[in-house]
């Protein structure tokens, strides 16, 4: 089977492997459940398609 990759050439996880890394998009990030501002401040990058933040894992903020 063929991995995706998404725009930033960063390997998409299917929806198993998203559940075992919690809240997870691919091996390193995440969604995080805070508002754009707070985003910025933690130096995540908002996703204006979902209007989520987007931090690395291994942050507190991976939910």
């Amino acid at each position: 089977m063929k991995k995706l990759k998404n725009l930033n050439g960063v390997e998409i996880l299917t929806a198993n492997q998203q559940k075992e890394i919690k809240g997870g998009i691919d091996q390193y990030h995440c969604y995080a459940p805070i508002s754009k501002d707070q985003c910025t401040a933690v130096g995540g990058k908002w996703n204006t398609f979902q209007n989520m933040c987007i931090v690395e894992i291994g942050s507190e903020l991976c939910g």
